[in-house]
């Protein structure tokens, strides 16, 4: 019974369904002796996260964790600080390892390991605070034990969490990557080929270069999905940054192809982060065919981890989707209020540390506060003053996409104090903004608003570009949709 158990679990792995296959390892606990009971309960722990079973996951994975000696701290607050401790103590270390055969660790040690592995795989997408305190754990045991292929993963993982920080952090992400390539080829594994390229597609996505991490990501997915057994949170998570990337560079009709077959996908699996991140991360492609009503419903029904229980990534999208469909829908002010209680939740979560949170956040605030002054239901001076600071900290990050979304703020604000020649001027910089970091849909936006400033023939035939470009691209209500990526220049009326 148990060996069907087991055999049961691991299928049910390799098809993806996590839920199933954490209980089915649970049942098998039961009955299994003291060192496969931890290992059955940690690939348990590690399949309820991954699948989107936050609280489920977090309790099981405790146990395991408790036996180990190890815990996971209770605020993001806790876990940065034991971030800072162990990248310390890594970087004092280095990068450096005496390599041992896997047949000579003994198997406590590496089931330790690997339980710091599914804790930091779990968290990834979910609690990134909480997830790089585990990966920074996990990579300094493996360079301790020397087996090569968890090197190669937990170094991999390690470029991945550095990419997100900023310009130092994808300086070290890439000296990471160069690291594990002997690595990899040494081991000669499909999976960590595909790995591979999943973290060159999160240094090219985190770093805006948004078309060469659509080129990475989409080989990525093929590989893992045509090479590689039983990884499915990994293609999960390859599939995801590719509709990021498609976001970004505004590939809205490829974007809306691959969201409904991957959406599909997760609810036939029962695959809940899949498919929550899905609705709420990629689901302002919802507002291309204007269907506000299934944004609102799966806002409605969402089923993820409560805010109490932390403040995750899936909220974070959730925030921002709210944001859009508001602004899409001409309520900017009444959002700018709902909506505050939340920016504070983001802002104590620790999830700002991400620099692709942070400048997301600025932009949407940016596009509430200016859609809400054009509106006449905010403004005076406090709410220019807050958009101006906004306009500042999104200049002083060091990737395009932040200053494409500043000028665009600029435009808006200068336009609605009457200065259109600065207006025009920053329309102009963000259309070569927009150009450099190759992001179509901005700069659809950007031309628009020029146009419209600038009116005439030379004005019109800049709108009218924009037109066919957002129907070509599948767009049901262009007009609407340009409150979403360039709000403050027209009042536009709640629907």
């Amino acid at each position: 019974r148990l060996q069907l158990q087991l055999k049961l679990g691991e299928a049910l792995v390799n098809a993806g369904r996590g839920r199933e296959a954490a209980e089915t390892y649970l049942q098998a606990a039961a009955s299994a002796p003291p060192e496969l009971q931890l290992e059955c309960r940690r690939i348990a722990g590690e399949e309820f996260l991954i699948s989107g079973h936050i609280t489920r996951g977090v309790a099981t994975l405790n146990q395991v964790l408790a036996e180990l000696g190890e815990y996971i701290p209770p605020t993001p607050h806790r876990a940065g600080l034991s971030i800072l401790k162990n990248q310390f103590l890594l970087r004092l270390h280095g990068l450096r390892w005496t390599p041992r055969a896997e047949k000579t660790i003994p198997r406590p040690l590496l089931a330790h390991l690997d339980t710091l592995k599914a804790v930091a795989t779990g968290f990834g997408v979910v609690d990134s605070i909480r997830g790089l305190d585990y990966q920074t754990r996990c990579l300094r045991m493996a360079l301790k034990l020397g087996e090569e292929s968890r090197i190669a993963r937990a170094m991999l993982r390690e470029a991945m969490y550095a990419s997100t920080r900023g310009k130092r952090g994808r300086k070290r992400s890439q000296e990471l990557i160069e690291r594990s390539r002997s690595l990899v080829a040494a081991a000669d594994s499909p999976f960590l080929n595909a790995w591979s390229q999943v973290a060159e597609g999160f240094l090219a996505y985190f770093g805006g270069c948004f078309p060469e991490a659509i080129h990475v990501f989409s080989q990525a997915e093929t590989a893992i999905r045509e090479t590689c057994t039983g990884h499915n949170w990994e293609l999960s998570s390859a599939r995801l940054f590719l509709l990021f990337s498609l976001r970004h560079a505004g590939e809205f009709a490829r974007l809306h192809a691959l969201f409904d077959d991957y959406l599909r996908d997760a609810l036939r699996r029962g695959d809940l982060y899949t498919a929550t991140t899905l609705n709420v991360a990629a689901g302002s492609v919802r507002l291309l065919d204007d269907d506000r009503e299934t944004i609102q419903r799966e806002l409605r029904n969402m089923r993820w981890s409560p805010r109490e229980a932390g403040f995750h990534v899936q909220h974070f999208y959730e925030l921002r989707v709210r944001g859009e469909l508001a602004l899409y829908e001409g309520r900017a002010a009444v959002a700018l209020e709902s909506l505050e209680l939340r920016f504070q939740q983001l802002a104590r979560s620790l999830l700002p540390r991400i620099q692709m949170v942070r400048i997301e956040a600025l932009h949407l605030q940016g596009r509430l506060l200016v859609a809400a002054a054009r509106s006449g239901t905010a403004g005076g001076r406090r709410q220019t003053r807050r958009i101006r600071r906004i306009i500042k900290r999104l200049q002083r990050e060091d990737v395009g996409f932040a200053h494409l979304y500043a000028h665009l703020l600029a435009a808006a604000l200068q336009m609605q104090e009457g200065r259109t020649a600065a207006s025009i001027a920053s329309l102009q910089a963000a259309i070569a903004t927009a150009r450099q970091t190759a992001m179509q849909f901005h700069l659809a936006a950007a031309q628009l608003r020029l146009g419209e400033v600038q009116g005439g023939d030379s004005g019109q035939k800049l709108v009218a570009a924009s037109h066919r470009w957002l129907r070509q691209e599948g767009v049901r209500n262009p007009r609407r949709l340009m409150e979403v990526a360039a709000p403050g220049f027209n009042s536009l009326k709640p629907a």
